[in-house]
């Protein structure tokens, strides 16, 4: 007979969380990479959301969505120098940003904003993702992150695309299916994507009303 798990309850919050810049060189590169590509999505997600709402929001979600923008911006401007210092193992302001960015700032946008700051297009795409075999070796926040490009395709908000890529490519985060380890079948792979991504149970929803038609060609306008 098995028996039933039972959840169990933390007692309290952490008291602290101890980030040590130091013992973070040592980290795998990609994993820190996978970091920057999740946290980036912070802003992306949670203004779509708040936009897209019909209720009136608190200032307690301003707040959050304030912190969002400080998140994108600081990683924008300090990620590249931030990569390139963990190359060299080097400790530097930039890579200490970046790593507290990661693993603080980034919990304070659900933190402040509730509902409001949580996943949207982006995790949708890459929860779509993880159906696919092919990417099962990719990392959570390089699929995220890919998924940034399509929720701005979504909306067609391409001038914000062009913006990206750059960075992206720098970063060496995935703008096609193939950068996803995806060659062949791809049109499958699409039509698997979309139908998990609007889903009426998945966070696409949160940012409007879209059809798996409409994640389909946004897929497109990345492949073009």
């Amino acid at each position: 007979m098995i028996k039933k798990a039972t959840l169990s309850e933390h007692k309290r919050s952490s008291y602290l969380t101890l980030v040590d810049p130091l013992l973070l060189l040592s980290s795998p590169i990609q994993y820190v990479k996978s970091g920057i590509g999740d946290t980036l999505a912070k802003w992306y997600e949670a203004e779509a959301i708040i936009r897209n709402t019909k209720e009136s929001v608190s200032l307690m979600v301003q707040a959050g969505l304030r912190q969002s923008v400080y998140i994108r911006d600081l990683l924008l401007q300090e990620s590249l120098k931030a990569v390139e210092s963990l190359e060299k193992g080097e400790a530097s302001a930039s890579f200490t940003a970046v790593a507290e960015t990661i693993i603080t700032l980034a919990g304070t946008v659900g933190g402040y904003a509730g509902r409001f700051g949580r996943m949207a297009g982006a995790h949708a795409v890459h929860n779509g993702l993880s159906f696919i075999p092919e990417t099962h070796h990719v990392l959570h926040g390089q699929k995220v992150a890919y998924g940034i490009l399509i929720q701005l395709a979504l909306e067609k908000r391409n001038e914000e695309i062009e913006e990206l890529i750059p960075f992206y490519q720098q970063l060496g985060f995935p703008v096609k299916l193939s950068d996803l380890g995806i060659y062949k079948n791809q049109e499958h792979a699409k039509k698997v994507v979309a139908a998990h991504a609007c889903k009426p149970e998945e966070s696409l929803c949160l940012m409007g009303s879209y059809c798996e038609a409409d994640v389909v060609a946004a897929m497109n306008v990345l492949e073009s």
